[in-house]
C-alpha cells in the first residue's frame, strides 16, 4: 500500500543550495556562540521558525501564482543504502497513527485549485473541520515534527488557515536516515558512497533535517534547565 504513495522524481532539481548553506552557516554560528546550557533552546528556536516558514509558504503559494504543483511524493527518501550496501526501509509497513492539531502543529499542505480552496474555506468556516478517514491522508515525521498532507489538501488547508480541527496522520521516524543520508539543499545523497538518491522537494526540509540531526547529537551533552 505504502509503495503506491511514492513517486521519486529524478533529474528535477528545485534549487535552494545557497539558502540551505546560508541557513546552516547561521545555525552553526548561533550554536557555537550560545552558552553551552542554552544551545538546545537555540536549535529549538531555529527549528520552530523554519517549520513556520515552510508551513505558510506552501499554504500561500496558490495566492501568489497560478499552476501550483503540489508535492506528489514524500519529502524524504523512502529507502536508503546503509554502509554495507543493504537497503533501509524508511516508511513503516504498518504505521501507527497520531492526532495532529491543524491549529498548533506544522502541517505542510499545498492546495492547488483556488475554487476548491475557496469552497473548503466557506465550508470549514461555517461548519468547522471534520476529519474524514476516507479522504484525509498525511504522514507525521518525527523528530522533525512536520506533518505532510498527501490527500484532502483543500479541506485540510482550510483547517490550517482557519486554525480549526485535527487530523490523524501516519507516523514515520526519519531519524533512521541521520547516519546514512545527507543533503545540500537540492538533493539527497548517501553519506557512505556520495550517490545521489533523489531531488529535495524544498530546501527547508533539508534545513530541518540537518537541524534535527544536530539536536540529536547535542542533546546527550546538554541539560538545559
Amino acid at each position: 500500500m505504502i509503495g503506491r504513495l511514492f513517486r521519486v522524481c529524478r533529474g528535477w532539481v528545485p534549487g535552494g543550495r545557497a539558502e540551505f548553506h546560508e541557513a546552516m552557516d547561521a545555525a552553526d554560528a548561533f550554536v557555537r556562540e550560545a552558552s553551552e546550557d542554552r544551545r538546545l533552546f537555540v536549535l529549538d528556536f531555529l527549528l520552530e521558525v523554519v517549520r513556520n516558514d515552510l508551513k505558510y509558504d506552501q499554504l500561500t503559494k496558490i495566492l501568489y501564482r497560478r499552476g501550483v504543483e503540489p508535492w506528489l511524493w514524500p519529502p524524504f527518501p523512502p529507502v536508503c543504502p546503509d554502509g554495507e550496501g543493504s537497503r533501509i526501509e524508511v516508511f513503516p509497513g504498518e504505521p501507527r497513527e497520531r492526532l495532529v492539531s491543524l491549529a498548533d502543529e506544522c502541517v505542510v499542505v499545498v492546495p492547488w485549485d483556488r475554487r476548491r480552496l475557496r469552497s473548503s474555506v466557506e465550508t470549514v468556516g461555517a461548519q468547522g473541520f471534520e476529519f474524514d478517514d476516507r479522504n484525509h491522508r498525511a504522514w507525521y515525521f518525527v523528530p522533525l515534527d512536520i506533518c505532510w498532507v498527501f490527500n484532502g489538501k483543500h479541506s485540510i488547508a482550510a483547517g490550517v488557515g482557519l486554525r480549526r480541527g485535527h487530523i490523524r496522520a501516519f507516523e514515520c521516524d526519519v531519524s533512521v536516515l541521520f547516519d546514512h543520508v545527507r543533503t545540500d539543499g537540492a538533493c539527497w545523497y548517501s553519506r557512505h558512497s556520495g550517490e545521489r538518491l533523489e531531488a529535495l522537494c524544498d530546501f527547508r526540509i533539508g534545513v530541518l533535517f540537518e537541524l534535527a540531526r544536530k539536536r540529536r547529537e547535542l542533546a546527550p551533552r546538554s541539560s538545559p534547565s
